[in-house]
């Protein structure tokens, strides 16, 4: 518990054994629940997770890859059903920092958000320490956000460091959003509906020996993704909610 909330957290993880136990082993004690997703992995991953003694460590197994949006929305339902506070999602190839994390809760806390989107752009550093075509897509996907929302609402579109209120994700609809690497674009255009703060805090970047999984053909769908809600924006089309 962190300052009288509970705290859970959701991992997605696909083929990452090499990463995922130091990631979980990193986050602080006051994390009351860890959701950890395996997406199909073809190696040890679940056997990393499983091997890990914490308290409120749940695992979740997908019998086939079904994508990290998937893994993420499975980690949404399970962690719904426990009593759980604020609800954050976190990579699981240790490129994000667990030092973060007070950073992300605290516009919570303050009552000054209801989706809090780490920022990897928020220090100088960042430029230097991503790989170039990573920082180059990153930025250009992120200015492609803005441009279909018509307003600057995240820096770093990307990021797979989030925080928000269970309330707010209770009244998103889990199931239609989106399956694959675009989530947290769909993410944030279907709470910003919602009429909720946004806030944005700059987090640490960092990069090792981890590999990213992602592909031309996911590009390509998050293009198509932004390029949906850009015209449902202009159609003054409204989002599903959950009741």
């Amino acid at each position: 518990m962190y300052h009288k909330q509970r705290i859970g957290v959701v991992i997605p993880a696909f083929n990452e054994e090499a990463f995922v136990a130091q990631t979980i082993n990193s986050i602080p004690d006051y994390v009351d629940l860890i959701v950890a997703v395996d997406d199909g992995s073809h190696d040890r991953t679940l056997a990393e997770i499983m091997g890990i003694n914490r308290p409120g460590l749940i695992a979740v197994r997908h019998a086939v890859r079904q994508g990290v949006g998937s893994a993420i929305r499975s980690g949404f339902q399970e962690i719904l059903t426990q009593n759980i506070d604020i609800i954050m999602t976190m990579d699981a190839d240790g490129q994000m920092s667990a030092h973060d994390i007070p950073h992300m809760l605290d516009p919570l806390l303050k009552g000054k958000a209801d989706l809090v989107k780490g920022n990897r752009f928020g220090y100088k550093e960042a430029k230097e320490k991503m790989p170039l075509m990573r920082y180059l897509a990153n930025r250009g996907f992120s200015k492609l956000q803005s441009w279909a929302h018509g307003a600057c609402l995240v820096k770093d579109a990307q990021s797979g460091f989030t925080a928000m209120t269970s309330n707010l994700l209770r009244q998103i609809n889990i199931d239609q959003l989106w399956p694959g690497y675009g989530i947290y674009n769909d993410l944030v255009f279907q709470v910003s509906h919602l009429n909720a703060r946004i806030v944005n805090v700059p987090i640490r970047t960092i990069y090792g020996q981890e590999h990213s999984y992602i592909k031309a053909i996911d590009c390509l769908k998050i293009l198509w993704l932004l390029g949906s809600h850009r015209t449902r924006l202009f159609r003054h089309e409204t989002y599903s909610v959950s009741h």
